[in-house]
């Protein structure tokens, strides 16, 4: 409805032009074409709170790519110079306030493209983004409504905690023998809807799987860490300071913060280096993979003096519009949106820092190729800083499904 009313705005004023250059003896030279104009984006995301450690390396690694992307020229179409225009607001990892958020970026700010919206948003602003052709990429690593064949708009170009799931269990039981898996998580609905993924997962690989939930503002973990360690799991996904407590009742055993990308100085800071040796972690990229990672590191740490362990993570949360963008030769979401299929149906790649990664999940979402699949790096820490394990190849349509 917004973008027919703007279609129909842009006729009258049209006309407008016409009946008024009529007027005026034809206009001998008429209204000069303007040759620089903005693609308006925006985005939501916890900037500060409990998920500030999440929404800000988000926010830094868009801003950095776009202001790169500007610096650059931009990109020209029909000889108009076309940059980003990136407006943010902050939602404290509140879902109501994410959505608030959203309806003054679509209606208010009139953004065509909403970048890198988290989980609980999302899912509190489906309606919302249903009712307009705005594109939509997502780290929400939730249930099958993320994507779908009812959510054309919606991409999720970003690993996600269930993406490699089968794989990275695969990979753990054969590795390290892992057959008792425990989680503590937020009692949000993306946190909860992942967990209960791995729990399937478990199932179908004949592994025992608990979880317990909590408020995102808990400090005491204590009595569920007890309920959770009698059961002797060989794996516990725990935040930082959930194990840190967990260490203090005496559990030696492996931990993770695989469901989620980490940042390693928050998990070493706050648990301390000794209770965070080991701690398993496959939703980061290693920015030593490649050169060219490298160089997004260095220019990273230039920009904002020092590195985020997560941040080639969500590269492709605007790449994927960038180069959408390049491929439909046109700053219309719908024609973007096409062009992002067109991709996929031909298994041509979006180019990110650590290679090249390619649209699936077919099979697990109704036939749409939404779902970016990218190399998953299995990382630790050791003696504070992250060490590279080893990288899997990205998983199959088969090995996504659940």
């Amino acid at each position: 409805m917004r973008r027919m009313l703007g279609t129909l705005l842009a006729v009258l004023l049209a006309l407008g032009l016409l009946v008024s250059g009529a007027g005026c003896g034809g206009g001998e030279e008429g209204t000069p074409t303007p040759t620089e104009q903005y693609i308006n984006m925006g985005g939501t995301l916890p900037l500060t709170g409990i998920g500030a450690y999440l929404g800000v390396p988000v926010q830094r690694t868009i801003d950095l790519t776009i202001e790169e992307f500007n610096e650059g020229g931009g990109i020209v179409i029909d000889g108009v110079t076309y940059l980003i225009n990136m407006t943010w607001y902050d939602d404290a990892y509140d879902p109501v306030r994410g959505r608030t958020n959203v309806e003054k970026l679509i209606y208010e700010d009139e953004v065509d493209y909403l970048v890198g919206l988290f989980g609980s948003t999302f899912s509190a602003s489906s309606s919302v983004l249903a009712d307009n052709e705005v594109l939509v990429t997502t780290t929400s690593t939730g249930g099958e409504e993320v994507i779908s064949p009812e959510k054309p708009y919606v991409f999720r170009p970003y690993a996600g905690a269930t993406v490699g799931a089968y794989s990275i269990m695969n990979w753990l039981i054969d590795n390290y023998g892992i057959e008792r898996f425990a989680i503590l998580t937020f009692e949000t609905k993306s946190s909860i809807d992942i967990a209960e993924f791995y729990k399937k997962v478990c199932a179908d690989l004949g592994i025992e799987a608990a979880a317990i939930y909590y408020p995102p503002l808990s400090a005491d973990y204590y009595s569920m860490l007890t309920k959770l360690l009698a059961d002797d799991p060989d794996l516990l996904f725990v935040g930082p300071e959930p194990l840190k407590q967990a260490r203090q009742l005496g559990y030696t055993g492996m931990a993770t913060g695989m469901m989620t990308a980490t940042n390693v100085g928050i998990v070493v800071g706050t648990a301390g280096e000794e209770a965070a040796e080991g701690y398993f972690m496959s939703q980061n990229i290693d920015w030593r993979a490649t050169p060219e990672a490298t160089d997004f590191h260095d220019r990273y740490v230039a920009k904002y003096d020092g590195y985020d362990d997560q941040a080639l993570s969500f590269v492709g949360l605007i790449e994927t519009i960038i180069q959408g963008i390049e491929k439909a030769q046109s700053t219309d979401p719908t024609d973007v949106m096409m062009a992002l299929d067109q991709l996929a149906e031909n298994n041509e790649p979006i180019h990110l820092p650590i290679g090249d990664a390619y649209w699936g999940g077919s099979n697990r979402f109704g036939g749409v190729k939404h779902q970016l699949l990218m190399p998953i790096h299995l990382m630790d820490i050791h003696n504070g800083e992250p060490r590279l394990i080893e990288i899997l190849p990205p998983p199959s349509d088969d090995e996504v499904v659940p």
